[in-house]
C-alpha cells in the first residue's frame, strides 16, 4: 500500500530516492546477517536455558557490527540531503535490532505476539501516511515518510525487546495464554543443559556457513536488484520494478511472515530431542510434510486472489509493471512451497548438498553481472532468467532430499 501511494503521490526522481534508500538500508542488513537468521532458530533449543543472556548477547555485538558499517551506508547515500541520511541510519539501527528481536521471538514459537506488535505498528504507519498524502505538500512526502517509518521501527523495537524479556507484558499485549514460551523448559523439546564448547563451535561454524549462503543469494534479492536496475537501465525501469515486486510481495510475504522461522524452528527442536534415530528421522519427515501442507493451504487463496487481478481490468499500472508483477509472484509462490526442503537441509547441517544446488545460480548470475550488460537484456527476461534460476537451485534441493531422506 505504501508503494502504491508513493508511487503515485511522489515524483518519479523523489520515488527512486525512497526506493534505493530503503534498499540500501535492507541490503546492508542483510549483508551484515552473519548467518543469524538461520542458525538461531537452529540453536534455539540448544541455548533455552540462557535464552535472555544469549539474545542480549547477540544484540549488543550485532548493534557494534552495524554501528562499524555505518560508515558504508553513509557513503552509498552520500548524494542525499543529510536529513534524510539521519533518517536512514535511524531506519537502519532501529531495523538490525528488529530482526533480533524477532528472529528470538520466533524462534521460540512466540510467533502472535510478535506479529500483533508489527502489525499494529504498520497499520498505525499506514494510516499516518495517508494522512500526511492528504494535508502535506508533495515536497514534504518523502521526508515525511521516512520519518514515519523511522519511528514505527523504533517503537516496534523498544516494544517487542520490553514484551520478551517481560512475560507478563507479553501477556497484556496478547491476551492468550503464554504456552510456547514453556519450550524452553519441556526436555522433550530442548535442552536444558549448559551449552559446551561443541555447541558454541557448531553455532559459529552453523552461521558463517549461512552467511555465506544469504550473501550469495542476495545478488538476486530484490534489494540488490533494484540499485543494480537503477544504475544500470534508470530511474523509470528500476521505478516499475519496485512497483511490480512490491506487489509480487504482497502474496509472498502474508506467507513468509506468518510462519517466519518457525519451520525452522520446529525441525530444529525435532533435531535436537532425544528420541531414537528412527523416531527423529520419522519425525523429521512428518514436520516437514505438515509444513509443506500449511504452506500451501496458503497459497491456496492467494492463487484466487491472483486469478481474479489477471481478469479484472484495472488501469492503475502497464502492461509492464503487470507483467512484471505476475512473473515475480508466480516465481515467488512456488519458490515458498519448495524453502521447507532447504530448511531440512539447513538443519541436519547438510552444507555440501546446499552448496551443490547453489551452483547453477551462482554461475548464471555471475554471468548476468559480469558477461552481460543487464539494460541490453530488458527486465521482463531478466526477471524470467532470475526466477528460473533460482526455481532450479530449490528443485535440486528437492531431489537432494528425496535422494537423502526419502520424502
Amino acid at each position: 500500500m505504501r508503494t502504491f501511494l508513493l508511487y503515485y503521490a511522489l515524483s518519479a526522481h523523489h520515488f527512486s530516492m525512497w526506493a534505493t534508500t530503503t534498499s540500501a538500508i535492507f541490503l546492508l542488513l542483510l549483508w551484515l546477517d552473519l548467518g543469524l537468521r538461520k542458525s538461531i532458530p537452529r540453536f534455539a533449543p540448544l541455548f533455552s536455558a540462557q535464552r535472555t543472556t544469549l539474545i542480549t548477547t547477540i544484540l549488543i555485538i550485532h548493534l557494534s557490527i552495524l554501528l562499524c558499517a555505518l560508515p558504508f551506508l553513509i557513503w552509498f547515500l552520500q548524494s542525499h540531503p543529510p536529513t534524510i541520511l539521519l533518517l536512514a541510519t535511524i531506519i537502519y539501527l532501529a531495523q538490525g535490532t528488529q530482526s533480533i528481536i524477532r528472529l528470538a521471538y520466533h524462534a521460540y514459537f512466540l510467533n502472535k505476539p510478535f506479529n500483533i506488535i508489527a502489525t499494529s505498528s504498520s497499520v498505525l504507519e499506514l494510516a499516518a501516511l495517508v494522512s500526511a498524502l492528504i494535508l502535506l505538500p508533495t515536497h514534504l512526502l518523502l521526508m515525511t515518510t521516512l520519518t514515519i517509518t523511522a519511528i514505527s521501527s523504533v517503537g516496534v523495537c523498544v516494544i517487542a525487546y520490553r514484551a520478551f524479556f517481560y512475560p507478563s507484558f507479553r501477556l497484556r499485549l496478547s491476551a492468550t495464554p503464554d504456552t510456547a514460551i514453556n519450550f524452553a523448559g519441556d526436555p522433550e523439546f530442548s535442552s536444558t543443559e549448559t551449552p559446551t564448547s561443541t555447541t558454541y563451535r557448531q553455532f559459529f561454524t552453523h552461521s558463517l556457513i549461512m552467511w555465506i549462503t544469504t550473501i550469495i543469494k542476495s545478488f538476486s534479492e530484490r534489494n540488490f536488484l533494484l540499485l543494480l536496475i537503477t544504475s544500470s537501465s534508470g530511474v523509470a525501469v528500476a521505478n516499475i520494478f519496485k512497483l511490480a515486486n512490491d506487489g509480487a510481495l504482497f502474496f509472498y510475504r502474508i506467507i513468509i511472515k506468518t510462519i517466519g522461522v518457525a519451520d525452522t524452528a520446529l525441525l530444529a527442536h525435532i533435531e535436537t530431542g532425544h528420541e531414537s534415530r528412527g523416531e527423529k528421522n520419522s519425525m523429521m519427515i512428518s514436520a516437514v510434510k505438515e509444513v509443506v501442507a500449511k504452506t500451501a493451504r496458503l497459497i491456496l487463496p492467494l492463487l484466487g486472489i491472483l486469478v481474479v487481478i489477471c481478469f479484472v481490468p484495472n488501469r492503475l499500472y502497464t502492461p509492464d509493471v503487470f507483467h512484471a508483477f505476475l512473473l515475480m509472484t508466480i516465481g515467488y509462490i512456488l519458490e515458498t512451497i519448495l524453502i521447507p526442503y532447504e530448511r531440512l537441509l539447513e538443519v541436519r547441517r547438510r552444507y555440501l548438498f546446499l552448496f551443490l544446488s547453489y551452483l547453477p545460480y551462482i554461475g548464471v548470475m555471475i554471468l548476468l553481472m559480469f558477461t552481460l550488460r543487464i539494460s541490453s537484456i530488458g527486465l521482463l527476461p531478466l526477471l524470467l532468467c532470475i526466477h528460473i534460476v533460482r526455481l532450479v537451485s530449490y528443485l535440486l534441493i528437492r531431489v537432494c532430499t528425496y535422494y537423502i531422506y526419502r520424502i
